[in-house]
């Protein structure tokens, strides 16, 4: 039992390594792309920020700035009521002492070795599996930690986003919450924890990525697991309750506070996307400090490229577990993100404060990467378990032939 946790341990590590190498570019880069103006607005708040928290030894409710984003009307705008910012987040906390560049590499640091180890807890999850191999969850890993959504929000300045990468493990702990082998109390522990986990990212400011993962995993995940597996209510419905309660519970200081200053807010733009061409274009967006020319596709694009399309085909060659549902959202999520101008989306009350609907489109790469991991991790399962019955196989045949008559010469 030491043993398998010691390798599992280093399992873990090395995924945290994968990741973290894909990343380096950024983390060893000085300076930073500003041509969209979303790092002078992040640099902008961090200052009113620890002004106010350093300073005055208060919140910073308010800001008076013509550098607040898409203002609404002149003088005071609401800062801490601002789901997008991220008074209270790992960000702040590091900027502190590095500015805003080293705190955002520090923050992103920690949420990609969760994000990773939450990978491998989601296969184990899925797969009702003790240990798993490595390459399934460092797969899910790098689907879900390194594509091009979350790099070209990083390089972009969209530093509020980056918490998505709580995601996987954020899922992981919700799986868990559904399964039998628990105590009812483990179970309710884990739901709780994940709605935690997910209060965080909203305190970071992950506000409609945060939304959708809602609406697409505890939301229609759970509902359509319940379709699938009736039985499982007494387990789904208790913990879907809970996760939700513990969400809204611990982000209720800062988010009762935006759901009253922002509730009559629409989104003054919407971002139309070019066609289908954007949804396979690439599956990591090519690291460069400065994008030669044109718009910088940090919001056009969702990035699941060849690489996605072809593992999720993978996922679709089995259609059983826990994991069965996941193809058919993330090409529903996918159909729902790519409607011209977001027609569908717009409808609903809550995602009516936003004008770029790529960012729904996120969710359908996580749910290709997870369907995607826990295939080859059966698939692999499935050839190490021939693999190991057929050498001692080989060896009982091979000790069953006869042996060769030693040669007898005649006599002299």
């Amino acid at each position: 039992m030491a043993r398998q946790n010691v390798a599992r341990w280093l399992s873990g590590l090395a995924t945290i390594a994968v990741v973290l190498t894909v990343w380096w570019p950024f983390f060893r880069a000085s300076r930073v792309d500003n041509h969209a103006g979303d790092w002078l607005i992040r640099a902008h708040y961090l200052r009113y920020e620890l002004n106010a928290l350093l300073h005055d030894r208060q919140l910073p409710l308010w800001v008076t700035s013509p550098l607040y984003e898409q203002p609404r009307a002149a003088g005071v705008h609401e800062l801490f009521a601002n789901p997008e910012t991220d008074v209270l987040s790992l960000t702040t906390l590091f900027a502190i002492r590095g500015g805003l560049l080293r705190g955002t590499k520090l923050a992103l640091a920690i949420y990609l070795a969760a994000g990773a180890l939450g990978a491998r807890r989601l296969v184990r999850a899925l797969t009702g599996q003790a240990s798993v191999s490595f390459l399934a969850p460092l797969l899910l890993a790098l689907l879900a930690l390194c594509n091009g959504s979350l790099v070209a929000k990083a390089v972009v300045g969209h530093v509020q986003f980056l918490s998505m990468a709580l995601f996987p493990l954020a899922l992981a702990l919700m799986v868990e919450s559904w399964d039998a082998g628990l105590l009812p109390r483990a179970r309710l522990f884990r739901a709780a924890l994940c709605g935690a986990l997910l209060a965080v990212a909203y305190y970071a400011g992950n506000t409609h990525p945060l939304l959708h993962f809602l609406l697409v995993f505890p939301g229609l995940f759970s509902l359509l697991s319940l379709l699938v597996r009736p039985a499982d209510a007494r387990i789904i419905v208790p913990g879907s309750l809970v996760l939700v309660g513990s969400f809204l519970g611990v982000a209720a200081f800062k988010l009762l506070p935006g759901v009253l200053a922002f509730r009559g807010y629409k989104a003054a733009y919407v971002v139309s996307y070019s066609g289908w061409w954007n949804l396979v274009r690439h599956l990591v967006l090519h690291w460069k400090k400065n994008p030669a020319g044109g718009d910088f596709p940090h919001e056009l694009n969702l990035y699941v490229g060849y690489f996605g399309v072809a593992v999720l085909l993978l996922a679709l060659t089995r259609w059983s577990g826990k994991a069965r549902t996941l193809p058919v959202i993330a090409l529903a999520v996918a159909v729902l993100a790519l409607t011209k101008d977001g027609d569908v989306l717009q409808r609903l009350p809550l995602l009516r404060t936003q004008g770029v609907f790529a960012r729904f489109g996120v969710q359908a790469l996580l749910a290709i990467a997870v369907a995607a991991a826990v295939r080859v991790e059966e698939l692999l399962e499935m050839h190490a378990a021939k693999v190991r019955s057929f050498i001692p196989s080989s060896w009982r045949f091979w000790r069953a032939l006869p042996s060769a008559s030693p040669s007898t010469s005649g006599r002299t």
